[in-house]
């Protein structure tokens, strides 16, 4: 059996309550005012002379633990702060404003004060020549020739229109019209004459003369000339209208480009040619057969001759003239087009564009 030792009960104790006394009071005859420096010394004492409870002490360990946390707690509290700066930067609405100046074209017909001189006329003379793109067709055509008759016989003779005949060669021809033969008074024959074509067309129908000879009846005589004309259906080169056209279109684009040059001028000296006149002619006309056609032109032209500085400064200051408001200045260069010079016509052109002013620029900036 385990002996057990009885170990008196210890008694909790009971914190002291502070008791008060009450303050004696002193006789009003006795009551001497104190000084601020007596009153606070007073006042400290009696403090300290009340009892009080002393506070628990926490282990070291427990102490090191709650420093760690505090110190982790702060950390935290410090990341968080930075990284939220740092979401707020990144996503933070920015504004970017884009100020187009506004741009005016100008464009002005007007007439300039700019001092000329004419200058005599220039003659510039041409000639081009091209392979001719045409195509020409020829039906085939009859040879045509005479047949002369000869009447030995003592009594006038009649052959019809369309009598025909045969030559030597097999060729065949026929009257174009009826003929009457004269009596024959010997020695001298009764004699006639008549036209006659080849029955076929063709360049067979060609034939000789004397290929027909003949004796009709007794007493008549027929004798054929030479035949010609005829002719076989073939196809050939010929000039075309196209030809001709591009040609002449050439020729003046040529002459209009190399007149300005044949011209005499002055130094800073610009011209505009006047009165020009342009004619041109082919060697062979439309549908003409021909392998090259060439066409020959000539261009006379006047001219009138400027200074070239003075309608550059002369059209600026007009240019100015249109100017569309107080804050608008001119950008790229004034374009100057002469329309006549007699009188000096001229389009001007140009861009306005509206320059804002560093004031404002800053008001929109703040705005």
């Amino acid at each position: 059996m385990q002996n057990l030792q009885a170990t008196p009960e210890q008694q909790p104790v009971t914190p002291i309550e502070p008791t008060s006394e009450p303050l004696t009071t002193l006789d009003e005859t006795q009551s001497v005012p104190l000084s601020p420096e007596e009153a606070d010394e007073i006042f400290l004492q009696a403090v300290a002379e009340i009892p009080t409870q002393p506070l628990p002490r926490f282990p070291a360990r427990e102490k090191a633990l709650a420093e760690r946390w505090f110190l982790i707690f702060v950390g935290i509290m410090v990341v968080s702060f930075l990284i939220g700066s740092l979401i707020g930067i990144v996503t933070y609405p920015t504004v970017t404003v884009t100020l187009v100046p506004v741009h005016k074209s100008t464009h002005v017909t007007t007439t300039l004060a700019i001092p000329t001189r004419s200058l005599p006329p220039v003659t510039l003379t041409k000639s081009l020549s091209t392979p001719t793109t045409g195509h020409g067709h020829q039906d085939a055509t009859r040879a045509t020739g005479t047949l002369t008759f000869y009447n030995g016989l003592f009594t006038p003779q009649t052959l019809p229109i369309g009598t025909v005949f045969t030559g030597s060669d097999g060729v065949k021809v026929a009257t174009d019209a009826s003929v009457t033969l004269p009596a024959g008074n010997p020695p001298m024959y009764g004699e006639a004459t008549v036209t006659v074509q080849a029955l076929t067309k063709g360049a067979a129908g060609n034939i000789q003369a004397g290929d027909i000879t003949a004796t009709i009846a007794n007493g008549v005589l027929v004798k054929g000339s030479a035949f010609s004309g005829g002719q076989d259906a073939r196809e050939y080169p010929a000039v075309a209208q196209s030809d001709l056209a591009r040609l002449t279109a050439q020729l003046k684009q040529q002459l209009t480009q190399q007149i300005p040059q044949a011209f005499t001028l002055r130094s800073g000296e610009a011209l505009q040619t006047t009165h020009c006149l342009f004619t041109s002619s082919p060697n062979y006309q439309r549908g003409t057969e021909a392998q090259r056609v060439t066409v020959k032109a000539s261009q006379t032209c006047q001219a009138i001759a400027y200074n070239q500085d003075n309608l550059e400064r002369i059209a600026t200051a007009a240019f100015n003239e249109t100017r569309p408001g107080t804050h608008y200045q001119p950008v790229g260069s004034v374009q100057t087009s002469t329309v006549t010079v007699s009188p000096f016509v001229a389009q001007v052109s140009g861009t306005w564009v509206y320059i804002l002013s560093q004031d404002y620029e800053q008001f929109l900036a703040q705005e």
